[in-house]
Parts: structure tokens; C-alpha cells; sequence
């Protein structure tokens, strides 16, 4: 009889069902936390960049060593300079993924979890998270976790700058429920890559 039930009055059981938490608030907490850390990011490396140029000049080294740290303070600037352009378009970019997500989720290509591993002073590596990611996540344990949506239709010079994609930095707990209901919103999305990033 239960069988026939659901056969027979599909719309009744979707009826009864609970509603999906709308998780959107979460998507633009995140990220916004994810902006107060790119703060300290960007202090430390404006300061780094500061005291490079200083001792160019203070140490008064041979041309090699002043050019060599003149070349380190231009570059530390440019970090500096983009990760401020990163904090001032933050709630800007926030407001297109959920507009994306929302109103245009073809546009969204993959969305998957991905945990950094490896972290130390030469090299940090994210992995994706393999399906069926409800088995795996306890196997990866706890830290490190993003959530990841790259957008299709990107040019070669987006992907060059990181600027095809979103990463949303959040707990273990947090990784399914923001899974499920980013591909209801986009069911179309492909995975994780086959290989890691």
C-alpha cells in the first residue's frame, strides 16, 4: 500500500517533506570570515615589503643584494595590492556567486570539497574530496576544509589568476550540508577533478 501511495500521489510526499534549510546566510558568513583573514595576510606581507625596502637601503649591500631585495619589496607590494583588491570586491564577489547560484547555476561547472594537506613552509596541496563524500569526510579528519564551485565559460587568463572559481573555507560539519544544497541549487554540476588541484 505504501508503494502504491508513492506511486500513485508523488506530489503528496514531496508535500510532506521538509523544506531544505536555505543556506545561503551561511555561504556569505563564510566568506566573509575568509576576508578578515586575508586582513592579517595582507598586513604582514605590506610590513614584510616595507622592511625589505628599508634594508635596501639601510644595509647599504652591494648592487646584486639591493637589486635582489628591491625585486622582493616590488613583488611583496603586488601580493599586497591584490589581496586588497580581493577585500574591497569580497561582498561584491559574495553577491555574484549567490546571483550565480540562484539565477544561473549552468554556469557553474564543478562543485565540490576539498581539504588542504601537506601544510608547511615550502608547499601546501588541496585534495578533493572523493565520492561518496558522506563515507570519506570522517576518513580526512578535522581543518582544512573548503568548499569549492568553479565557474564554465572562464578565460584562459581567469584560470591563469585564480579567478575562475570560489572557495568557501568551513568546518567538517559544514561540508555536506553546503554540498546538498549548492547541487540542488545546480544539479547539473559536474564533481571533484579526477586529479588534485
Amino acid at each position: 500500500i505504501e508503494y502504491l501511495a508513492k506511486r500513485r500521489w508523488p506530489a503528496a510526499q514531496q508535500t510532506d517533506a521538509a523544506p531544505r534549510r536555505d543556506l545561503a546566510p551561511l555561504l556569505i558568513e563564510r566568506m566573509k570570515r575568509a576576508s578578515g583573514a586575508l586582513v592579517i595576510v595582507a598586513a604582514i606581507m605590506l610590513l614584510g615589503s616595507l622592511v625589505m625596502g628599508f634594508l635596501s637601503f639601510a644595509l647599504h649591500p652591494n648592487i646584486v643584494g639591493r637589486t635582489v631585495l628591491l625585486l622582493l619589496t616590488v613583488v611583496g607590494l603586488g601580493a599586497t595590492a591584490w589581496l586588497i583588491t580581493l577585500l574591497v570586491t569580497g561582498a561584491k564577489r559574495a553577491a555574484r556567486l549567490l546571483e550565480v547560484v540562484e539565477h544561473n547555476p549552468e554556469r557553474i561547472e564543478r562543485i565540490y570539497a576539498g581539504k588542504v594537506r601537506n601544510v608547511g613552509f615550502r608547499a601546501a596541496r588541496m585534495d578533493p574530496l572523493p565520492p561518496p563524500e558522506s563515507e570519506k569526510l570522517s576518513e580526512w579528519g578535522a581543518g582544512g576544509w573548503y568548499v569549492i564551485l568553479t565557474r564554465s565559460g572562464s578565460t584562459r587568463l581567469e584560470r591563469f589568476f585564480g579567478l575562475n572559481f570560489d572557495s568557501i573555507r568551513v568546518s567538517r560539519d559544514e561540508v555536506l550540508p553546503l554540498l546538498d544544497w549548492l547541487r540542488a541549487k545546480a544539479p547539473s554540476a559536474a564533481g571533484p577533478p579526477d586529479r588534485a588541484l
